[in-house]
């Protein structure tokens, strides 16, 4: 306390001197001392607080990390901790006392502007190491010291007088100026002098430039003469031989030269490259070898090192972004594949280096037969690795586009799999390693297809996804299912129409093909689609058509604003799709070491979640406070960049100990495991997508109400709305009355759809085809073939029901039109209109005809109507609301409605192959409407010749078609004429007893 007591009088002393005139003697001065020492004594200020102090110190340490400035929040932090941890201050051995808190707080409330400071940390100074003592030059003080001459030293003519008296006791002068030194053993141990030794020790003979190892030529055992004496006995055995220049090395050069080009260096002295593979030059000798043993004692060697060196050429093209040859950066999928060679090649560099450390250190002998000792283990993996570069890689033309070279390496290692898994237990190590290389390789090939079926995003940069987007085809156009994406390399359209041709085939199969027939043609349409995707990776082909729904899925509920309810993991898919890939081979395969002692975690590991947690805090955070920088957010990640890189390696090696540890003796086929760790990951999302979209489209959209609309008035379910319609236009017709007034016709049905289904009127219309309607008239049946109804389908429903799907309708709406019409045309048909003035035997006869004939046509006309109206239209909308109801997503949904379509099209007679039936029953249609033209106009007009012509021909149509479909009903096609058949049967015996 006294000496605090002296500082602050101290202190005081020049305060008041300072700020005042006073002098030491004077009483003002006395008060004011006392004053202010009164104040420094009883002062009424708080103490810092230290907590206050450390909360300011992090929120500055906060800030400075927002404005990205990590050093210099890193050195803050740093200093400050260090300040505080120093006892410096009131005679204390530790840190954080008042007097510490203080100054930190005077400072802080003093800083202003702390993010705008420039700053540049201080190097640290590295205190000078103290020289050594020498102990040589002060026990030699004073005393003279012996130096030996050297004659081609430049100083000699300087230093001669300075030798001393007996300089010339220690040599002997030959001749003139030459001075020949004795060193002796007190000169060795004064200045012993080494570098000789070293240099002839750690640097090796330039034998590349021909020079000759002089450890060569000291060896006189007899083994080293061997090629010497193969030479002589050419020389000998062969008079005009000649002996090549040689360069003679000895075999442990050629073992490091070895060593280097399977590490992957090109360039090579001894070695040459001819034809694909490395040889030794012919200039070079080894003198306990001959030329020819030597070159196949290299041969395998040489194989492996070429192999090596084409590998790690692949892998420098790809880092180097010259894997193309045109200096453009590679696909991802060839980075993982170049990553996964890597990493396989790891151990086999690691072995390479250290053989060539035991030859630096020449403890040991280390010859060619024992370096192919050493590495023969690792020659299987180069054979594997150098075969999927060859099959995956090298045999692939430049101009293929990028997916179908992802694809090719993908398929090629997955191939490999297969094959190695087939042939016997040994290939396990090799099966194992395949699946380590393959999981590494499609790793962005499946991230892709997870961003793109759970967010919603096809982000594929490089354009090695096999599935692109048509950026031409808008998401509101009602063919976007069809064309809005593409298979690379293999048109979309035409795997469309392989698709809905095998869909067509199996349900034309019910009608023409047994069920042998059914499987083959099934069969034939898979190998034609497999044919065409050729460019798609073998293990995605089986879920290929359900990954490109769920991505049309998620594509249709983006532009619906629908996305959220479906984005993002759900509760049963918390990881991402190549997680819960490795994790479920892990489940089906098993591990090798579950029954071990699990080793304890790194403690690196616990930082992946921690900054995945800290990051969504951060991003949430800034969510609810409304905050929406994108530059704040930048630098957010980039505070985590460093521990999210290290969490990410982290990963990655979990990863691969996982596969590495997966057990592959089991019984389970890696083929089936591999397919049952993915397809059912990509099965669930694809679920999920499809059902929510096509739960939207049902419950908010109306889906089956459209349908329901389309059978009501284009199939004429609602009988009593189109009576009510088609009943003037017939009138007209029958009149010959113009009925071609499209206002007057909206007019009439807009009128039959008020009374029944108002909400419809809005919705359809009416329209004359004139084009359609000049083509191929044949008759009174083809005079309302220019008439078509348009319904307005809004999006996304006019994707089920297209401008295509209402064409057809329009043709079977014609159809139905014309037999309505024949059926009209003879119910409305009256007796008082046939009888004439004269009621003669002769007008009987004929009108008894009439009658007869007009049953005749009604009974055809009558039994033609129930089989299209019962038969066909009501069975297969049964049929078709059944399927429908248990489509598991949209594109189902407009598969069925196009079978739906494609089936009554084809039972209602109009399909091309059945043309020759249709001519027929519209030849007894255009009967009909020609009787009721003579019944209209009365017996007297009607020719019997006419009339027996008519009956004549109506019986010849009768017979074709009951004899056509009889056969084809005995031979098990067209089941569903059969009704049409018999009916058309009981009217041809009708015809016959009359």
């Amino acid at each position: 306390m006294a000496r605090a007591k002296q500082n602050f009088e101290k202190g005081a002393i020049e305060l008041i001197k300072h700020l005042t005139d006073f002098k030491e003697d004077e009483e003002n001065f006395g008060l004011c001392l006392e004053f202010v020492l009164s104040n420094f004594r009883f002062h009424r200020f708080l103490d810092v607080d230290s907590h206050k102090i450390h909360r300011t110190l992090e929120g500055l340490q906060q800030k400075l990390n927002i404005h990205s400035q990590e050093e210099k929040a890193r050195f803050f932090k740093e200093s400050t901790e260090n300040f505080l941890n120093a006892p410096v201050f009131e005679r204390k051995d530790h840190g954080k006392t008042d007097t510490h808190y203080g100054i930190l707080s005077l400072l802080l409330n003093l800083a202003d502007s702390q993010t705008s400071v420039k700053f540049k940390e201080k190097e640290e100074q590295l205190a000078e190491k103290e020289k050594p003592f020498d102990w040589y030059a002060y026990l030699t003080e004073g005393d003279e010291v012996y130096r030996p001459y050297y004659g081609d030293s430049p100083d000699y003519s300087d230093e001669e007088d300075d030798l001393g008296p007996h300089a010339d006791d220690s040599g002997v002068v030959v001749g003139e100026g030459k001075h020949v030194t004795f060193e002796t053993q007190e000169q060795d141990t004064l200045q012993p002098d080494h570098g000789n030794d070293w240099l002839s020790r750690n640097i090796i003979v330039q034998y590349w430039r021909g020079d000759l190892d002089g450890s060569l030529t000291l060896n006189t055992h007899w083994c080293n003469k061997l090629a010497e004496n193969w030479a002589s006995y050419l020389s000998s055995s062969n008079p005009v031989y000649v002996p090549p220049s040689t360069m003679t090395v000895s075999e442990e050069h050629v073992v490091r030269e070895l060593i280097w080009m399977m590490s992957g260096v090109a360039n090579a002295s001894l070695f040459e490259l001819v034809d694909k593979q490395y040889r030794i030059k012919k200039t070079v000798q080894v003198l306990h070898l001959t030329q020819g043993a030597l070159a196949e004692g290299l041969k395998n060697l040489s194989k492996y090192s070429y192999i090596s060196l084409i590998l790690q050429t692949f892998i420098d093209d790809v880092m180097s972004f010259n894997c193309y040859g045109d200096n453009t950066e590679c696909s991802s999928t060839y980075q993982a594949f170049a990553s996964s060679l890597v990493t396989s090649l790891h151990p086999f560099r690691l072995e390479l280096l250290d053989i060539e450390k035991i030859i630096i250190k020449r403890e040991e002998s280390f010859t060619l037969m024992k370096l192919q000792e050493k590495l023969k283990h690792h020659f299987p993996l180069l054979d594997t690795l150098y075969y999927l570069y060859t099959n995956g890689i090298e045999c692939v033309p430049k101009s293929m586009c990028n997916s179908q070279k992802a694809a090719r390496i993908l398929s090629t290692i997955y191939d490999a799999i297969l094959q190695s898994d087939m042939l016997a237990n040994n290939n396990t190590n090799r099966v194992s390693t395949l699946l380590c290389i393959w999981a590494q390789t499609c790793r962005p090939y499946i991230e892709i297809l997870d961003d793109w079926i759970t967010n919603g995003s096809l982000i594929d940069l490089k354009q090695e996804f096999i599935i692109h987007r048509n950026t031409g085809k808008s998401t509101l156009d009602e063919t976007f299912w069809e064309t809005a994406f593409t298979i690379d390399c293999t048109s979309d359209t035409e795997y469309s129409k392989e698709r809905n041709s095998q869909s067509k085939s199996q349900s034309s199969t019910e009608q023409s093909k047994s069920d042998d027939a059914s499987s083959e043609q099934t069969r034939m349409n898979e190998h034609a689609i497999s044919e065409r995707l050729q460019g798609v990776p073998k293990f995605l082909l089986p879920v290929l058509e359900k990954v490109i729904l769920a991505g049309k899925s998620m594509q249709v509920l983006e532009n619906l604003g629908r996305l959220n309810d479906v984005i993002g993991r759900t509760e049963h898919t918390q990881k991402s799709l190549y997680d819960s890939l490795i994790e479920s081979l892990q489940d089906e395969l098993g591990s090798t070491s579950d029954n071990e002692n699990p080793q304890p975690p790194d403690s690196h590991t616990v930082t992946a979640p921690t900054d995945c947690s800290d990051s969504q805090d951060i991003n949430k955070q800034l969510y609810v406070k409304g905050i929406h920088n994108p530059f704040l957010k930048l630098n957010f990640e980039n505070m985590e960049s460093k521990k999210k890189i290290q969490s990410l390696t982290i990963k990655e090696d979990e990863t691969l100990g996982k596969l590495k540890k997966l057990n592959l003796d089991c019984m389970c086929p890696v083929q089936l495991a591999v397919q049952s760790s993915l397809h059912p990951h990509i099965e669930h999302k694809y679920l999920h997508v499809c059902k929510s979209l096509l739960d939207i489209l049902v419950q908010e959209f109306h889906l089956m109400d459209y349908l329901a609309s389309m059978r009501h008035f284009y199939l004429m379910e609602a009988s009593d709305t189109m009576y009510d319609f088609y009943i003037d236009i017939f009138d007209k017709l029958r009149l010959h009355e113009d009925w071609k007034d499209v206002s007057y016709l909206n007019l009439v049905l807009h009128d039959a759809l008020q009374q029944h289904h108002p909400e419809e009127a809005s919705r359809l219309s009416l329209f004359i085809d004139e084009t359609k309607g000049a083509k191929d008239i044949k008759g009174p049946v083809n005079a309302l073939d220019s008439l078509a109804l348009l319904y307005k389908v809004p999006w996304p429903v006019n994707v089920v029901i297209s401008s295509k799907c209402q064409d057809y309708y329009n043709q079977i709406f014609t159809f139905l039109l014309q037999i309505k019409r024949a059926k009209y045309s003879l119910d409305e048909l009256r007796f008082i209109d046939l009888k004439g003035q004269d009621g003669g035997q002769r007008s009987e006869h004929l009108i008894h005809r009439m009658h007869l004939f007009r049953m005749k046509l009604l009974h055809f006309v009558n039994s033609l109507h129930n089989y299209i109206v019962t038969r066909i239209l009501q069975n297969t909308g049964l049929e078709f609301q059944e399927d429908i109801q248990q489509a598991p997503d949209l594109d189902q949904v407009i598969k069925l409605h196009n079978t739906y379509i494609a089936n009554i099209y084809d039972r209602c007679l109009l399909h091309q192959r059945v043309a020759f039936i249709k001519e027929a029953v519209l030849k007894v249609l255009n009967l009909v409407f020609a009787f009721q033209a003579n019944w209209d106009s009365g017996i007297n007009s009607v020719n019997e010749e006419i009339l027996s012509e008519m009956e004549l021909d109506f019986s010849r149509c009768i017979q074709f078609l009951t004899s056509f479909l009889n056969n084809v009903i005995k031979r098990g096609s067209f089941q569903h004429l059969e009704s049409l058949a018999f009916a058309l049967l009981s009217s041809n015996e009708t015809i016959t007893m009359v």
